[in-house]
């Protein structure tokens, strides 16, 4: 009779989920006051606190006390946040010369800037809008003005505040999850009042040191230069019109965001690197962390790489505590630091996507990547110390390809669920690629990074191999999309989500 084996806990799940509950109630029902939450919120804690000293067998009674104080503590977190965009509701378009403060550029043009700032100074009839966040499209005028993060600039356009759009799935939506009041169009950008901060003046250093070596040893002007950058970097503004469709309409855009994929093999790049440095056990967390958190700085910092890394050191944390299943643990915590600093990101589709994935991955593909290698047995009848060569390599090239086809399988489910969700497009293409193409992303992502630690150590011909190296594999992947994405089965369009194909993906 196999062994008993004991549930897997995960404590922090009584906190995180009342909590999404409580954001997701006040979300779509604003009604109340957060002080009254919070004053509730805290009564109901200390009522369970003394309930579980005081009573015994009240383990019932404290979880649901303690479950329905995270659900109004969310809840009032949530109209806390909203407060400020309350502000002039009624507010209507019109001229102003504001001081913004950049604090995320988007990918513009030599004549446009776009991105996300905060209001440092408005003018005297306007003194409440000091501190919002705003939506940004000026003109350049000057194109040696060039904002990025930290920036300081004067600019006169039209300031208008963003409507929600009743579908729900515009950019509109996106901006008002992201707790922006409005939007600061249409005018011309008159003059920089404060240069960026030394921080962003390094990386942005560093990231052209980058990028030049990265293009040295290969054509700088052919076609995969541009995707080798974008796929190492996250400069997407490095793919040509061509490549930008062609990547969108196979549904493999997202091998071009610095997310999850990226800083998962650079963590374990960066990991096996200090493990043939002989770095002592003890200081692998710490030295992986801080180069790859310099690496997601020098990418610009997008929120899926933070919460990546972030995903990382907890994993890092719960497995020297040696926590039970210390992967879902990991993300248990991780996601709860992320809604605690920022509880607007439940509703981002990028956090819904990285933790459903990951979670997906833990709990269906390991599991079924499991029970598959279990089944499958090969040369099942001969012992293995009479295998040959060829056995061994038959066997764990099968082994790896179930671990593969599986955690394909289950990252598939999820890309497929959330571009019907959010896109109303389900990309077959790209549900089919992404068992060959994710492997041959990850090598190049590989080839990417030792091509860069070749250059800091002064290996320039090493360098050039690993850069063309790069190159052959991303020009087989753009070849292999060009073609696929000719034939007319490559997505699925739909007009509105559609309900039977997200239950055919769930169950």
């Amino acid at each position: 009779m196999p062994p008993r084996q004991t549930a897997s806990r995960i404590p922090l799940l009584w906190l995180l989920l009342p909590l999404i509950l409580g954001l997701v109630a006040a979300h779509h029902s604003s009604i109340g006051s957060p002080l009254i939450c919070f004053a509730a919120a805290f009564l109901l804690l200390g009522i369970s606190l003394v309930t579980n000293v005081t009573t015994q067998d009240s383990h019932r009674v404290w979880a649901l006390t303690y479950a329905f104080a995270c659900f109004i503590l969310g809840y009032g977190i949530h109209l806390q946040l909203d407060a400020p965009n309350q502000t002039r509701t009624d507010f209507p378009s019109r001229e102003a010369t504001l001081t913004l403060q950049v604090k995320r550029t988007f990918i513009s043009s030599t004549s446009t800037s776009k991105g996300i700032a905060t209001i440092v100074d408005a003018p005297d009839h306007l003194p409440d809008f000091q501190g919002l966040k705003l939506y940004y499209s000026l003109f350049l005028d000057d194109s040696s003005l060039e904002p990025s993060p930290s920036i300081q600039i004067s600019a006169r356009a039209v300031l208008e505040r963003i409507t929600p759009d009743p579908k729900g799935n515009s950019f509109n939506t996106y901006l008002l999850n992201q707790g922006i009041w409005g939007s600061f169009t249409r005018g011309p950008i008159l003059s920089e009042i404060r240069p960026p901060n030394i921080y962003h003046k390094l990386t942005k250093q560093a990231r052209q040191w980058i990028q030049t070596r990265l293009l040295r040893g290969i054509d700088s002007e052919a076609p995969y230069a541009g995707t080798y950058a974008a796929m190492t970097l996250g400069l997407r503004n490095e793919l040509d019109t061509d490549q930008k469709e062609t990547f969108l309409k196979s549904g493999t855009m997202h091998l071009f965001a610095i997310s999850g994929l990226h800083i998962g093999v650079i963590a374990a790049c960066i990991h096996a690197l200090l493990q043939l440095l002989r770095i002592p056990r003890i200081w692998l967390p710490v030295l992986s962390i801080i180069l790859i958190a310099t690496f997601v700085s020098i990418t610009g910092g997008s929120a899926s790489a933070w919460r990546a890394l972030l995903m990382i050191a907890c994993y890092y944390l719960c497995q020297s505590c040696r926590v039970q299943s210390a992967p879902l643990n990991a993300l248990v915590l991780s996601a709860l630091i992320c809604l605690l600093i920022d509880p607007r990101q439940l509703f981002h589709a990028g956090f819904q996507m990285s933790y459903a994935t990951v979670a997906v991955i833990l709990l269906y593909g390991v599991p079924l990547a499991n029970r598959a290698n279990s089944a499958w047995k090969p040369f099942e009848n001969l012992p293995k110390v009479a295998w040959s060569k060829i056995h061994h390599v038959i066997s764990t090239s099968t082994h790896y390809a179930i671990n593969l086809f599986c955690i394909g399988l289950s990252t598939s489910l999820v890309s497929g669920f959330f571009s019907i969700a959010y896109f109303n497009t389900l990309p077959v293409a790209g549900i089919i690629t992404n068992f060959l193409l994710l492997p041959l992303a990850s090598l190049a992502i590989i080839a990417g990074v030792c091509s860069i630690f070749a250059s800091l150590i002064a290996l320039s011909p090493l360098s050039i191999l690993f850069n063309n190296a790069a190159a052959l594999l991303l020009f087989g992947i753009e070849s292999s999309l060009n073609w696929l994405t000719k034939w007319s089965f490559t997505s699925l369009q739909t007009t509105a989500p559609n309900t039977t194909l997200l239950l055919s993906l769930v169950c």
